[in-house]
């Protein structure tokens, strides 16, 4: 009986001692919070991440999975001068061809299946097909910048309505609720500096309905500057390719993004126009290497004028560095709600992204031309 009840003394002092021991272990430090400032600018709330990512820096591999264009053969796959692609919700490729002027279809395995568009002044026809998206129902929806209209085609490319737009419009996009936001160029503004003129283009970016009708006009924004110097050999130009400009797109819910991209600051506006909130990041300006005076910018613009969403309604921005060609294609992506949640570095720059592909614009050696279709690989 004494040996039991020592023994139980014994236990009770060993979970006496544990339970202390437990007591005094130490916690393990909380991570710290993904500092994200936040400053009201004119009433509106304005998010600006760090410099560093939250969810950190991925450099990813391409594994190719689909090739579109020969160098001969086949006139259907031959391309040109392909500046766009969208893809269908069931894998159908658009390109937009300038040299063409035509917009050709393929389906998800690369089989061509018809030209959409053919070059005249007729329904139907274009002179310079300038930009194009989907409507809700599959439709497609094309602007021809000179020939200053848009029509509107079945998914067979028949036409079936169109209208006439005032100015020329050099971009379109259409959100989920079939509404076409249209940027319209504007009269340049022109300042002479003894015997240079600095021209800077602007812009007005506006909503309108299927039947051409304006519903909301975001107002004017500021272009690229172009400088002409007279000289005894004649007049010349100059412009960096990546002057800086007004940069804008808009997501399915028809929220505007909108911001100046010599700056690292985007401004979203909701369905009405008013503005919501604006998002950004702390960042270093990078000197531009072949800078030669004003009005050429002195450093890269904070991020490009091509904007992509991907499948989750992410934000990916193409930051320039300058060295693209020997440390890939830096993207910064954002969260719907403006977060700098993780960067992505690429070999090649992205046009679309599409069931978490990427589709690309790609150039050889020779300068033939091919749409490629990659899987990310970490």
């Amino acid at each position: 009986m004494r040996k039991l009840k020592a023994l139980s003394i014994i236990f009770v002092m060993v979970v006496f001692v544990g339970a202390i021991g437990c007591s005094k272990k130490e916690k393990l430090p909380e991570e710290p919070a993904y500092p994200v400032r936040a400053e009201v600018i004119d009433g509106v709330e304005i998010l600006v991440s760090p410099g560093f990512p939250r969810d950190g820096r991925e450099v990813c591999a391409f594994e190719e999975e689909l090739n579109i264009g020969v160098e001969e053969g086949d006139e259907h796959y031959q391309l040109y001068r392909p500046q766009d692609i969208k893809v269908t919700d069931n894998g159908d490729i658009y390109v937009i061809d300038w040299r063409e002027d035509h917009l050709r279809v393929y389906d998800k395995e690369g089989k061509y299946l018809r030209t959409v568009v053919q070059k005249g002044r007729g329904p139907g026809e274009f002179e310079t097909p300038a930009s194009f998206d989907f409507l809700s129902d599959g439709r497609v929806v094309i602007l021809d910048g000179r020939n200053r209209q848009v029509s509107i085609l079945d998914k067979n490319g028949v036409y079936q309505s169109g209208f006439k737009v005032e100015g020329y419009c050099s971009d379109l996009v259409v959100d989920g609720q079939d509404q076409l936001y249209f940027e319209k160029n504007l009269p340049k503004e022109v300042d002479v500096v003894g015997v240079t003129q600095i021209i800077e283009d602007r812009m007005n970016i506006y909503r309108a309905g299927l039947n051409g009708k304006m519903l909301l006009d975001y107002g004017v924004h500021r272009g690229i500057k172009m400088s002409y110097t007279r000289t005894r050999q004649g007049s010349m130009s100059g412009s960096s390719p990546y002057a800086h400009t007004t940069v804008w797109t808009v997501d399915d819910e028809g929220k505007l993004y909108l911001g100046y991209n010599e700056y690292y600051r985007l401004d979203v506006f909701d369905p009405e126009g008013e503005s919501i909130f604006g998002f950004g990041r702390e960042f270093v300006p990078i000197k531009y290497e072949n800078y030669r005076g004003p009005p050429n910018p002195e450093f890269w613009s904070a991020f490009s004028r091509f904007l992509i969403f991907d499948d989750d309604g992410n934000l990916w921005l193409w930051h320039h560095t300058g060295k693209e060609k020997e440390e890939g294609y830096e993207y910064d992506v954002f969260s719907p709600d403006g977060i700098y949640a993780k960067q992505v570095v690429v070999p090649h720059r992205i046009h679309r992204i599409k069931d978490e592909k990427a589709y690309c614009i790609i150039r050889n050696e020779e300068g033939f031309s091919f749409i490629k279709r990659f899987r990310f690989i970490q």
